[in-house]
């Protein structure tokens, strides 16, 4: 998906889940810039154009899975 520069997006993981569980999941997002960011739904924007590598961890009690696009 193309991201303006310098304009909030969106990302929502509220797809993403390891196991039905009682456990809530933590969702750890990191943009390549500046800390990581947690939340199932985040605004980041992009300071500069290109690709941009965006990952998604998810974690739920020991069990863990990451994501990158």
């Amino acid at each position: 998906k193309n991201i303006r520069i310098n304009k909030k997006a969106i990302f929502d993981a509220s797809d993403s889940i390891l196991a039905t569980s009682t456990i809530p999941a933590e969702y750890i997002w990191d943009f390549g810039v500046g800390p990581k960011i947690e939340g199932k739904e985040v605004v980041q924007s992009f300071s500069a154009t290109g690709k941009q590598i965006v990952t998604l961890t998810v974690r739920q009690g020991q069990a863990q899975a990451s994501a990158q696009k």
